[in-house]
């Protein structure tokens, strides 16, 4: 895949979508209707892949702030993860970012893009 005709922005208020269809009517929505909002609102900023030569959104993902949080049911994993971590500096929850939505366009699904974003 010749990622060279891709350009890769960040949603902003005056961003205008592409044509993009994954083939998710929910995860179709949130780009159409929701995202330029959670912008606006600081909730999650979103990315778009877009190609220029077809003048079409290839994928997008929104990226938003979240924490992992202790649960004393969990105790064997959050010891595991904690050993990790200076004794000074533990705590029962830490900061983390959370991939809110990926999506990809049918139109060029099985060509390793969302791979390609996740690495």
């Amino acid at each position: 895949m010749d990622f060279s005709k891709f350009t890769f922005r960040q949603i902003d208020a005056d961003t205008k979508i592409k044509s993009f269809d994954c083939g998710d009517a929910d995860l179709n929505d949130f780009l159409f209707s929701d995202a330029v909002n959670y912008y606006q609102s600081m909730m999650a900023l979103t990315y778009l892949l877009e190609d220029n030569e077809e003048n079409k959104t290839v994928a997008y993902y929104s990226l938003l702030n979240d924490k992992i949080v202790f649960d004393p049911d969990e105790k064997k994993l959050w010891n595991r993860l904690n050993r990790r971590v200076a004794n000074s500096k533990r705590r029962k929850e830490y900061p983390a970012v959370k991939i809110g939505r990926l999506a990809i366009s049918k139109d060029y699904a099985g060509k390793q893009i969302g791979r390609a974003i996740l690495l």
